[in-house]
This record gives structure tokens, C-alpha cells and sequence, in this order.
């Protein structure tokens, strides 16, 4: 019976952080950083994209003066070694913690959705993390071991694990037939022939290439060879990759089981409910609070059109979408709860739809968490130069960000400033998502877009760098330089 099935746990502090960490609670800086004049009063400390960094983030928070105000924009973990200390050092410090697609990841396994379960064990392998579920969660990767064992020992792609290469091999592949009816809807009635069949298990499968016929061997050369492929063969590709939607009764066991040991463990449902927090997925800081612009914080962006209006998501835009989002998590999570609790599914089972949206959230190509299609299937078993590595940005991205049109600026500014009642000539939208090379904040869409994420966990560049807000203006605080930088906007006025 769900949260009757093992020992319950409580997270504790590792006492490699307890003396910090508390220090980080009870508001003690040794000697904090003297802040820059022009930074005026200090309102808010924003960080981004930690990503499980915590030795980076913690010397960062207590090198400042604690400030009025402690705003995480997401991706907490992931690509970092401390997911857990991730988690409690931002609960532990106060902040409010907004939600990132990484979240999404997190909280979509728990919550049983069966692409993101066996998604986020592969995340976990591929960049040698799993230990954390073994020793830390207490579950076992035994069920894939032993079907990786039996079908992935002899796997063909890129995979990264030190643990297991075919363990990786076989969870992305399970990963790419549960994703298979949200990432390629186009491809919901395609039947794959036999043919179709061969060329794919080739795809994955170092051995299945001797099964192969001569033509079907250069369909295979072509897809995988060093050179961009044409618009008849990409087509072929994603359809090849849609075109198997269904488990066998072997695959669905795997990922039946981690999808009930993420729902059922009650140590990942404390380390959830400390991550998600009050269910946000923005705030706002206005100029009648005393700071410099009315900023919108997010973790991704908001969605629009290419014509610069808003774009619907589920149904709502703007600030009805991301409020419609926020009562799904709160109520997904309560469910949550009350079966781990109780062992009742009565109410999980009721918020099937619920939970269904949220689970677009990780890596959907609309979703205000993600904005862009994700490209595993390729990245698995193409080369580089295929030409399907990059992801396609949505329009946030794409146009509006990037855009030296101040008309259709402007025209977005508008937008979203009446959706949130903000001033759209002072308009600041603040997120992290992209993290840039070298460290730095990205300014784009005439100033009125301010991209923090600097690239915090090694994976990202070992950067990093907090965003803070005062009375006077915007500085960047540079955590490998220690230092701080005047943030300039250059904010285009309309």
C-alpha cells in the first residue's frame, strides 16, 4: 500500500554543512562583503540555477549581508553533487523558491508520471549522480541493471556513465518510448513496418546492425553519418522515434518500478515538498517597493507569439497561466501527501489531469519552464553534425529576446505588463534557463530582459554569479571573482 512499503525517513542535515547552514538561518556573517554605494538600500538577493553547486552557492550567501529579501529562480538540482543540501540550504536561509523545468523533473517522478521517472534516472546516471537514490533515497537501480544486462550490453550512442553505460543506454531508451506521444504528437498513428523496426533497434544496438539489409544499411549511413541531415531524412528520423509508443511487458516493469519507488518513498517526498515550497512559479518586485524597474522573476520567460502577443499554455496566458499552474502543484502535492500519509490514492487518482499538465512542464516546447523541443533521441544516437543537437526556441526566446526591433519590444512589454499589472516602460523580466560561457548576465530586448544564470555547477562552467536589487540600481555579484559590477540596462524607454 503506497507509503506503507519502507521505513520512513527524515532528511537531516549533513554535518558537513550543519555549522554553515546555521549560520545561514540564524542571519551570522562573519565578515560580509561591504556593499557597493550604489546599490542603494538592499531589497533582494536573487540566485539562479544552482543546480546542487552548494559548496559554490553557500560561500556566495554568506559572503553578503543578508538582505530584506532571498528570491531562487529554479534548477535547484541536477548536473551538481548535492541535490538534498541544495534544497535545504535555500529552505534553511529563507528564500522563496521558484520552479524550474529541473524541479519539474523532480516533482513530475514523484508524482507518478512515467516519462519523468525513468527521465530522471537516466539525468542522474548520466552525470554520475545515482548515487544519491541508492544511499540517500534507498532506491535501488537493481530492476535496471538487470534488464540493461539482458538488452542494452551491447548499446550504440553517446553515453556518459561511469557506472554503466548500458544502464544509461537502456533508460534513455525506455525514456524516448514514454516521451514518445508528448514529443512527437504528430507521430500518434504511425505503425512502424518491420523494416521501420530494423533501422531503429540499429539505432540503439551495436549488434543489429549485421540484420540490416543493403538498403537499409545506407538509410542507416545516412541518418548517422557526419553530415546535416536533409528535411527527408529528419522527417524519417523523428518519425522513427514516434513511431514506437508502447512498452513491452519487460520495459513497463522498469519503469513501473521507479515510477512507485519515487511515489512511495517518503524521504523523496520530504526532499520535494522542500523544493517546491509555496508552489510559485513567479514574483514580482515593484518601483512602488523601492526598486529601480518593475521586474517580473521567472524562471524561463513568458510565453508569446511570434506576433508579440501572449500565447496561451493549458488554456490561460500570462499571469492567469502561471497562477493556474501554482494551484495544479498545490493541489497535485497535497494528494501527494495524503497517500504517503494515509496510503490513500483516492485523490492522486482524481488529479489525473492534473498532474497529466504537469508533466509537460520539464521539457515541453510551450511550457514557461522549458521553451524550447528537446532533442534526447538525437543527441543519443546521432552525430553532432546532423544538424538536430540544438534545440528550436519558441518566440520568448527566438525573437523577443534577441530582438533590435524596439517596436515589437515594446509591443511585448505591453503584453506582459498589463497581464501582471507592471509599468511596461519600466518592465525588467528577470530568469536564468541559458547559462551564459563566460560567467556573465545577458541584457537583450532593449533592457528589458536580464538573463542571470551564469553558469553556477562545474557542468555549467564552474561560473556563477547572484543578482542583487537595491533602492538605486542592480549589481552582479561575481562568486569566483568576488566582486561586484554594476548591472547596466540601458533600458529603452517607449
Amino acid at each position: 500500500m503506497l507509503g506503507r512499503t519502507g521505513e520512513a525517513r527524515a532528511l537531516t542535515v549533513d554535518q558537513k554543512w550543519a555549522k554553515r547552514f546555521l549560520d545561514l538561518h540564524l542571519g551570522i556573517r562573519g565578515n560580509p562583503a561591504i556593499l557597493p554605494r550604489e546599490l542603494g538600500r538592499f531589497l533582494a538577493l536573487v540566485t539562479s540555477d544552482i543546480h546542487g553547486a552548494v559548496e559554490e552557492a553557500l560561500g556566495g550567501l554568506l559572503a553578503l549581508p543578508v538582505p530584506l529579501r532571498q528570491i531562487d529562480l529554479g534548477d535547484k538540482l541536477d548536473r551538481g553533487p548535492e541535490p538534498l543540501a541544495a534544497n535545504q540550504m535555500l529552505e534553511l536561509m529563507g528564500a522563496q523558491r521558484l520552479q524550474g523545468n529541473h524541479d519539474a523533473m523532480w516533482f513530475g517522478a514523484g508524482l507518478g508520471i512515467n516519462r519523468l521517472a525513468i527521465e530522471l534516472v537516466r539525468w542522474l546516471m548520466r552525470y554520475n549522480e545515482q548515487d544519491f537514490l541508492t544511499h540517500q533515497m534507498g532506491i535501488a537501480l537493481s530492476p535496471l541493471e538487470e534488464f540493461a544486462a539482458r538488452n542494452f550490453a551491447d548499446a550504440r550512442g553517446d553515453y556518459k556513465s561511469k557506472l554503466s553505460r548500458p544502464m544509461e543506454a537502456a533508460a534513455t531508451y525506455l525514456k524516448i518510448i514514454a516521451e514518445a506521444p508528448y514529443r512527437f504528437p504528430q507521430h500518434t498513428d504511425v505503425v512502424l513496418n518491420e523494416s521501420d523496426r530494423r533501422i531503429r533497434s540499429a539505432l540503439f544496438h551495436t549488434n543489429d546492425l549485421a540484420l540490416l539489409s543493403p538498403g537499409e544499411r545506407d538509410i542507416f549511413n545516412r541518418l548517422t553519418g557526419k553530415a546535416k541531415l536533409d528535411e527527408r531524412d529528419t522527417d524519417y528520423f523523428y518519425r522513427l522515434m514516434g513511431g514506437l509508443r508502447e512498452f513491452t511487458e519487460d520495459e513497463a516493469q522498469v519503469v513501473e518500478y521507479f515510477k512507485r519507488a519515487f511515489m512511495e518513498s517518503h524521504a523523496y517526498f520530504q526532499l520535494i515538498e522542500c523544493m517546491v515550497g509555496n508552489r510559485e512559479f513567479y514574483t514580482t518586485l515593484r518601483m512602488a517597493e523601492g526598486a529601480p524597474y518593475d521586474m517580473l522573476f521567472t524562471h524561463a520567460g513568458v510565453p508569446i507569439t511570434a506576433e508579440g502577443e501572449l500565447a496561451e499554455y493549458n488554456g490561460a496566458k500570462g499571469k492567469e497561466m502561471f497562477d493556474a499552474l501554482e494551484r495544479d502543484l498545490n493541489s497535485a502535492m497535497t494528494a501527494w501527501r495524503w497517500a504517503i500519509e494515509t496510503g490513500d490514492r483516492m485523490f492522486l487518482e482524481a488529479d489525473t489531469k492534473v498532474i497529466d499538465r504537469l508533466g509537460e512542464l520539464a521539457w515541453g516546447e510551450q511550457s514557461p519552464l522549458y521553451m524550447r523541443a528537446m532533442q534526447t533521441a538525437a543527441r543519443a544516437v546521432l552525430a553532432i553534425e546532423s544538424g538536430l543537437f540544438e534545440e528550436p526556441k519558441g518566440p520568448f526566446f527566438k525573437k523577443w529576446v534577441r530582438s533590435s526591433d524596439p517596436r515589437f519590444v515594446h509591443a511585448v512589454c505591453r503584453a506582459i505588463g498589463s497581464s501582471f499589472g507592471l509599468d511596461p516602460r519600466r518592465l525588467l523580466i528577470v530568469h536564468g534557463h541559458e547559462p551564459s560561457e563566460d560567467g556573465s548576465f545577458v541584457v537583450n530586448a532593449g533592457g528589458h530582459d536580464l538573463n542571470i544564470d551564469a553558469g553556477l555547477a562545474p557542468n555549467y562552467g564552474g561560473n556563477g554569479a547572484f543578482l542583487l536589487v537595491g533602492t538605486n540600481g542592480l549589481q552582479r555579484y561575481g562568486l569566483r571573482e568576488d566582486q561586484f559590477s554594476r548591472v547596466e540596462l540601458n533600458l529603452e524607454s517607449f
